[in-house]
């Protein structure tokens, strides 16, 4: 997602760089679900949607009890197919704001259904799971508040047990995104680079850059490529674990 100019960009090795969508109605966290449709959190429409291989577009959320979201920012997909997304402020752009908070929602295809599970993070960001699904890690990005978030995660979606995983040094930027690899090792993007946890919290070690980190994913054919966004440019990694 290039947010700025409000566009979807897609990259191969071979192609590089293209334009996939325009406008992208100010896009930003995307993911794509089992028919390899894409699953978008769009700030301009303050929705989450669903584009099909086909390019077709359809709304699947925009409200909680009859009010608008705020900007939904960041998107995962369970193994049970339910899309959770965090709704900070960050894509508002002087609109009202008509949540009373910042929440984590789970949205539920076979249901239909919206779900609040997490009400008590004060600009909820980057959100990813363990391994084995047992538990949700949440970034949280606001100024001088910057830490990540451990849920444990029950039947039906249902989460408690929160507690502080991790805190972020950097006081610039972040936690934006976060993704796991197949050790349980959690990576988030920040102002000083990619920080990256042991699974008790405790800081690895981190992947110095020379711009705020805004998002990242595993990907290539073997898994093991870390991709990341700054503000103006896509980087990548080689890097020896898979991302899950």
């Amino acid at each position: 997602s290039d947010v700025a100019a409000n566009k979807h960009l897609h990259w191969s090795k071979d192609l590089g760089v293209g334009e996939f969508r325009s406008p992208s109605n100010f896009a930003g966290g995307n993911t794509f679900d089992s028919e390899g449709a894409m699953i978008v959190c769009e700030g301009g429409t303050r929705a989450v949607s669903r584009i099909s291989s086909d390019g077709a577009r359809v709304i699947l959320v925009d409200r909680f009890k009859e009010k608008k979201l705020n900007s939904p920012n960041d998107v995962i997909i369970s193994r049970d197919g339910a899309i959770w997304f965090t709704d900070p402020t960050y894509g508002l752009q002087g609109r009202a704001k008509e949540q009373d908070e910042n929440r984590v929602y789970r949205y539920s295809l076979k249901t239909g259904t919206l779900e609040a599970v997490i009400s008590t993070m004060s600009m909820p960001n980057g959100l990813a799971f363990s391994p084995d699904e047992s538990l949700l890690y949440v970034g949280n990005s606001a100024e001088d508040d910057r830490y990540i978030m451990a849920f444990q995660v029950r039947p039906k979606g249902k989460l408690d047990n929160g507690r502080r995983f991790a805190e972020i040094e950097s006081r610039r930027w972040g936690a934006d995104g976060v993704k796991v690899d197949e050790l349980g090792n959690v990576y988030a993007a920040c102002g000083d680079g990619i920080n990256i946890f042991r699974p008790d919290g405790s800081l690895i070690g981190k992947i110095p850059t020379d711009t705020d980190v805004t998002n990242l994913v595993f990907g290539g054919r073997s898994g093991k490529t870390l991709f990341f966004t700054g503000h103006s440019a896509l980087f990548s990694i080689e890097m020896n674990v898979r991302g899950t």
